[in-house]
């Protein structure tokens, strides 16, 4: 039985029905979800394009197991202020802070690792693929609005995480995969989107459920010499508890898949260092300027390399599963 927490005062879970004449503003959201019994794992956002947010883009890449990545990604405009989509994509809100619907019921492409890493997405064969999934909180959501500094215009002003459970089905073709409390993440931001300086940046979660016990931590590095945001964050049962990074690791070049690496937090909970021991999936992306995502590398376009991996966490000899997303860009995007 998932335990009801209190929503963020500061941001709301539906999209705003009228939002600001402000160049390149965006508001966007992300679910991250992650099952160790299957192997399967899903990257996923929807959010307004910078450049006409009255459009919404839909992207997600689907591993499932045996290095194979399901992606679809569709532009639409959407009349329903009370759910989230552009196509076939849906995100629904059924309870504020604590439960989301997520849905798909159409053509998807597959494709492998090594080949989206190799050339990228290409035109493939589609198949039905169809997702019914419920997202459950099982920690008070994180609210780091106003906290990005320098990185306010990368990550959104306003900004919202929480750690979950996951539970439902996934069916591809002849293929189905029964998700029970698998580990989610889902975050929810407002703001401007310029990505011209982003260097590199760390997003990462975790969820000990023996321990009653997650992390959230979003720290970010942009070209010019700014200082680097970093902000982290644990929970203890129904307890929320601000963190500081000690230690971080980003990625130190395109295409740095799939490399453990370690995170240190301290609180008033004690110093406390997550170690990645191994991967569930790891799923290569790329986005470049104005900010756009695909699957696999971008080639010929200045692109950000960036990964998207479902993980397993070790804290003290513990396990528990989580997520990382990385990315690296060696220059500044041209503006």
């Amino acid at each position: 039985m998932m335990k009801s927490v209190t929503k963020s005062a500061m941001l709301d879970d539906y999209p705003l029905a009228s939002f600001p004449a402000v160049p390149m503003w965006s508001e966007n959201y992300a679910f991250m979800i992650s099952d160790p019994a299957s192997g399967v794992a899903l990257a996923s956002q929807l959010g307004r394009w910078p450049l006409e947010p009255t459009v919404w883009r839909e992207f997600f890449m689907l591993a499932l197991p045996g290095d194979r990545i399901i992606y679809h990604k569709a532009f639409g405009r959407s009349d329903d202020d009370r759910r989230m989509r552009a196509s076939l994509f849906e995100i629904a809100v059924i309870e504020e802070g604590q439960r989301y619907r997520l849905a798909f019921d159409g053509p998807a492409s597959l494709d492998s690792r090594a080949d989206l890493l190799a050339r990228g997405a290409t035109a493939r064969p589609l198949w039905p693929l169809r997702i019914e999934l419920l997202f459950d909180g099982v920690a008070p959501p994180w609210d780091m609005s106003g906290q990005a500094g320098a990185a306010e215009d990368l990550a959104g002003k306003l900004h919202v995480e929480q750690v979950g459970s996951v539970s439902g089905t996934i069916a591809y073709r002849n293929e189905t995969y029964a998700i029970n409390a698998a580990f989610g993440q889902r975050d929810h931001s407002r703001g401007i989107r310029v990505i011209t300086q982003l260097h590199r940046h760390c997003w990462a979660q975790g969820w000990f459920p023996d321990r009653d016990l997650t992390f959230n931590v979003y720290s970010m590095a942009v070209h010019g010499g700014a200082e680097p945001m970093a902000k982290a964050s644990l929970t203890h049962g129904a307890k929320r508890y601000p963190a500081r990074v000690e230690s971080i690791d980003f990625m130190d070049r395109p295409g740095d898949h799939a490399r453990p690496y370690a995170i240190t937090l301290e609180s008033e909970l004690g110093a406390m260092t997550f170690e990645i021991v191994r991967f569930v999936a790891s799923m290569p992306a790329a986005f470049c300027s104005p900010y756009d995502k695909s699957p696999g590398v971008m080639p010929g376009f200045h692109a950000a390399s960036s990964n998207e991996e479902a993980v397993i966490w070790r804290l003290d000899g513990a396990e528990g599963p989580g997520w990382s997303e990385r990315s690296f860009n060696p220059s500044p995007f041209p503006e």
